[in-house]
């Protein structure tokens, strides 16, 4: 998955990431402080990093983030109020005082170029996918060693991650989908009862996720009554509740327990047909995988709306190659 990756990210253009990651042996080591601890890292991530948390749930042993990752700009376009800016939300202030003097006392001497070395360190770190999941990690990582007198990896593997294309219905069912794992491990009856989630801090008067439901909702620009928005993001997710039974694809168009792990365990990028075989063409001219006739096609009627996937069955050891699987979701 990580070559794969590394060639579906295009810096170039916003680019939306449905990502997960595992805790080692699948152990439930987060409780409800361990969660609230998560949100707030995320949050401090999110605020550096220039990427969006467009809805996202923290569960007892594993984490799953929506992600819109802007277009990144030249690194002299991120201005150096901009950085301490975005430094300021990761850390202390203490840092950034320190950072802020560093900085000046390098232009006092003259010393521009080591200046904006400095910055840039910080610079390259924004509007990434895999520095932002890094970052997360780390801290995460750090703060529960800390708190259990542990030491060691925390997370099983490298964070697991498909490329969301197409239009905002697509979107909205992988939104869906995370929002409503608690429902579907039988923890809450309804998604705005479990507050480790996108959509269940926001029902609860949480300001910081508006953004995202609006995006979700394809309500950006909205600034008038955001509950609103929030309210019919509600409405939409007790819609898909029929399928959210272990194994159950009951609900048409709907990401059901089943399609959502393959996705995530295999998945490259889901989509319309169109734009999932234009990614999965580009991998094969780049030899990553074999052959225009192995892509998705129209195989597979568990969604009839158009919206496809690609996945891979294995990497093979000799040749890095993948294998690709089709069909729809």
């Amino acid at each position: 998955m990580r070559i794969a990756r590394k060639y579906l990210k295009d810096s170039g253009c916003e680019q939306i990431f449905h990502v997960m990651s595992r805790v080692v042996e699948r152990r439930l080591i987060f409780g409800d402080e361990e969660k609230g601890m998560l949100q707030q890292i995320m949050r401090q991530l999110e605020g550096f990093s220039g990427c969006e948390v467009l809805t996202y749930c923290m569960m007892g042993n594993h984490v799953h983030l929506l992600l819109r990752v802007p277009r990144k700009p030249e690194l002299a376009m991120i201005s150096e109020d901009e950085v301490m800016m975005r430094v300021g939300k990761a850390y202390p202030r203490e840092f950034v005082e320190e950072l802020e003097e560093c900085v000046r006392g390098m232009r006092g001497m003259g010393q521009d170029g080591e200046a904006e070395a400095v910055l840039d360190q910080y610079r390259r770190r924004m509007y990434d996918l895999s520095e932002f999941m890094k970052g997360f990690k780390q801290r995460v990582t750090q703060w529960i060693n800390r708190r259990m007198d542990r030491s060691g990896t925390l997370w099983e593997e490298r964070f697991k991650s498909y490329l969301v294309e197409g239009e905002i219905g697509t979107i909205r069912r992988v939104a869906g989908y995370i929002d409503l794992n608690p429902v579907r491990a039988g923890l809450v009856e309804e998604a705005g009862d479990y507050k480790w989630s996108g959509y269940g801090e926001t029902s609860r008067g949480g300001v910081l996720g508006r953004g995202g439901i609006r995006w979700i909702m394809r309500y950006p620009g909205d600034k008038g009554n955001g509950q609103a928005v929030v309210d019919r993001y509600g409405e939409y997710l007790r819609s898909r509740k029929s399928s959210v039974g272990e194994g159950r694809r009951a609900d048409r168009g709907n990401i059901g327990h089943r399609a959502g792990l393959q996705l995530l365990m295999n998945g490259l990028v889901v989509g319309d047909e169109r734009r999932v075989k234009g990614h999965m063409q580009r991998l094969a001219d780049l030899g990553l995988i074999r052959g225009r006739e192995d892509l998705p096609g129209a195989g597979g009627s568990a969604m009839d709306e158009g919206i496809y996937f690609a996945r891979r069955r294995r990497q093979s050891a000799s040749s890095g190659q993948f294998n690709r699987g089709k069909g729809a979701v």
